[in-house]
């Protein structure tokens, strides 16, 4: 008696055991019937990719490997009943990749879809000449032998085609040397940061995210995307069916709509300091600071000491230092209604997510009324649709990371369809 597994392809690309596509060849093997499980381990062996297996039946089997397919099995001929067979778990390895520290992640991923976290490292950029060498030493430290079905990176630097030469640092991350070095890695993909916080937000936890307004959210709509940190990050979220796309912008580099007598102040300052009103540099840590030295000359208290982002939230939040309160205000005006009109142009039903390394930090003064009334824009003509918008605030430091793991997983699915 033979038996013989059919199998379906769980990604696509490239397989291990061959250098180059059209090094595949066509065989035909046969194995008799010993177990299940012992099958399942020589067909694991034998096809040197993640496969899953749906059946085992006892029958003859052709092995056809195809370019850049992996391997199909055929039946021959048929002479026995089937037996269940339990699929092997996938791998995938996702990274959060900045100008300090590479985090790096190995997941199992199981048929039913569940995900268990095996290994994290996180390693100094300053260590490796190349972001190859710093994964090659992750993948090395945890004991990776077989095939990784999907990679996904988040990467600190605009990326293009799957390629992004990072700004603080001379590392360049592209898919082609990824899988070109990594003949284990099937498929690659490499994504800005902030286009990777995009795909985190939905997915993160409930106990991570502060609600603002608490509206029914209506899952088929768009979201969006808003984070101040070093820079300010705008990005738009589609949903369709259990898979969601994210849409980078620079919508962060668009000038600054001012509201009000101080804030048309402000404009009037940056134009003669920096020469433009960019959004960015009203919100974000550097647009801190601009804000705080703004306030100093338009509330003339040019004594005050200069002051880096960080010094300026502390002092602000603790009430040390009036102005850098009100530096902190201001802020928080800015993003909420930046948040309400990105809403507006997406009809963000879907949610409006505030991200960013800077929300988590000063989140105790989110939770007192401004950036909610900023957002609401109560008493104007479109007020009431902008209150049927979600607001949250995403608390999650790590939701690149995450964003990077549920871009694999939803990659890993659409090359098994």
């Amino acid at each position: 008696m033979s038996v013989a597994v059919t199998y379906s392809s769980v990604s696509s690309s490239r397989c291990s055991g061959c250098a180059t596509p059209s090094s595949h060849r066509r065989s035909t093997v046969t194995y008799s019937a010993t177990s299940a499980a012992s099958h399942q381990a020589k067909f694991q062996t034998l096809y040197h990719r993640q496969l899953q297996p749906t059946r085992i039946s006892s029958f003859q089997l052709k092995a056809i490997r195809q370019p850049r397919r992996g391997y199909r099995v055929q039946k021959i001929r048929s002479t026995a009943k089937t037996v269940a067979l339990a699929p092997p778990e996938q791998q995938i390895v996702i990274g959060d990749i900045g100008g300090t520290n590479a985090r790096f992640q190995l997941w199992d991923v199981s048929a039913d879809g569940s995900t268990n976290q095996v290994f994290e490292k996180i390693l100094p950029t300053s260590g490796y000449e190349t972001f190859e060498a710093a994964l090659d030493e992750f993948l090395q430290t945890a004991g990776v032998t077989g095939d990784i079905a999907v990679a996904a990176f988040a990467v600190a630097g605009p990326c293009q085609n799957n390629r992004c030469e990072m700004t603080n640092i001379s590392w360049i991350v592209d898919k082609v040397l990824i899988e070109d070095k990594f003949s284990n890695i099937c498929d690659a993909s490499v994504l800005n940061d902030f286009e990777a916080v995009g795909y985190g937000c939905p997915a993160v936890s409930e106990d991570k995210l502060l609600v603002l307004n608490d509206v029914p959210r209506q899952t088929t709509s768009p979201s969006v995307c808003i984070g101040p940190g070093t820079g300010l990050g705008e990005a738009l979220i589609t949903y369709q069916g259990d898979n969601f796309k994210v849409w980078p912008s620079e919508g962060g580099h668009v000038g600054l709509a001012p509201r009000g007598e101080v804030q048309r102040a402000l404009v009037e300052y940056m134009e003669r300091t920096l020469g433009e009103i960019e959004l960015e540099f009203c919100c974000s840590g550097q647009g801190l600071q601009t804000l705080y030295s703004f306030l100093r000359e338009y509330r003339n208290k040019p004594d005050l000491p200069d002051l880096e982002p960080k010094d300026i939230s502390i002092k602000g939040m603790s009430g040390e230092c009036p102005l850098c309160d009100e530096a902190l205000n201001l802020f928080i005006d800015i993003l909420g209604y930046e948040a309400s009109n990105f809403g507006l142009k997406a009809l963000a039903f879907g949610g409006v997510y505030i991200a960013g390394g800077i929300p988590p930090k000063i989140k105790s003064k989110l939770e007192q009324g401004g950036l909610l009334t900023a957002f609401l824009q109560k008493g104007t003509r479109f007020g009431p649709l902008r209150a049927k918008m979600p607001l949250y605030v995403v608390l999650d430091e790590m939701v690149g990371l995450l964003g990077a793991r549920e871009y694999a997983l939803q990659h890993m699915r659409q090359l098994a369809a």
